[in-house]
């Protein structure tokens, strides 16, 4: 199936022209994390992989181009940030293809969990983070919200600080969870994230005739 042949519903101002150049290129964005941007960028993840190691496993040769997601996102839903990892996953144990994230603006809320799905993961010096205890909208019966859910949550919270001590390499599960779980918004330059394990690389600021500039990225004194 081309992915160009996908149907879903598309944001205004969607240009399939420039959709389909960019997805050529292995180049991907990712904005608010909605069911239905998850759906798009998981099929056509999911399809180019695939296809791609088809075609090399048929001509013996190893590609390990890596796929490139651009994030720009104040975050969204927890169940479609969680398909777009498990995807980024996918595409990585199955395909064997690194995955590159690369935060443009801002990497908020459930888009910081996402990113740490990447093989490398990238911030550009005036990107920022934002880290806070996640968000939940229920309704339903008494004894299935206070029951179900609360395993649901208790359990998100234990695998997701496991998850963030294995990634960054940094602090104990323990510790995460009291980080992540704080109830306090936590806003994070580069060079922070940098010194949490979150990230991998700060791309430097560069302007043409003057080369790369120094101290940015840096928090306020």
């Amino acid at each position: 199936m081309d992915p160009d042949e996908l149907i879903l519903p598309q944001p205004l101002g969607f240009d399939p022209v420039r959709r389909a150049a960019l997805d050529k290129l292995n180049t991907f964005f990712l904005g608010p994390i909605t069911a239905d941007e998850a759906e798009r960028l998981n099929k056509t993840l999911y399809i180019f992989a695939s296809q791609r190691h088809q075609q090399f496993q048929e001509q013996g040769h190893i590609d390990s181009t890596p796929f490139t997601i651009f994030l720009d996102s104040p975050g969204g839903d927890v169940d479609a940030g969680l398909a777009v990892m498990n995807m980024v996953f996918r595409v990585q144990r199955d395909f064997g293809y690194p995955v590159h994230m690369i935060v443009l603006g801002m990497a908020y809320s459930m888009a910081v969990i996402v990113l740490q799905s990447a093989t490398r993961r990238v911030m550009e010096p005036f990107a920022t983070m934002l880290v806070h205890e996640p968000s939940w909208t229920l309704s339903g019966k008494q004894e299935v919200i206070f029951r179900d859910y609360e395993k649901l949550a208790t359990g998100y919270r234990h695998n997701l600080a496991a998850f963030f001590a294995q990634r960054t390499g940094k602090h104990d599960p323990g510790w995460w969870e009291r980080f992540l779980y704080s109830r306090e918004e936590r806003f994070l330059f580069p060079t922070e994230c940098m010194e949490l394990g979150l990230i991998d690389e700060i791309r430097p600021a560069f302007v043409l005739d003057q080369g790369e500039l120094a101290s940015v990225g840096q928090p306020p004194a």
